[in-house]
């Protein structure tokens, strides 16, 4: 199994919808990281610090896991 951009750019909003944010107030950024997907949400300008949210998404896999912004 392998995971496209567009799937994990779906998995990363499921994401960010389970913690609450809502998907519509951020700008999103899909990138290649080795064997991820890194998928940032970052609040709309002006945001306060810390509104960002990156997922990363296995390519093999699928498992996803998060880092909040400081």
């Amino acid at each position: 199994m392998s995971i496209s951009k567009d799937a994990a750019a779906v998995l990363a909003t499921q994401g960010l919808k389970d913690l609450h944010r809502d998907p519509d107030r951020y700008e999103v950024t899909v990138s290649e990281s080795g064997t991820e997907w890194q998928v940032t949400f970052a609040g709309r300008q002006p945001r306060p610090p810390g509104d960002e949210v990156t997922f990363y998404i296995d390519k093999q896999s699928g498992s996803v896991r998060h880092m909040l912004g400081e």
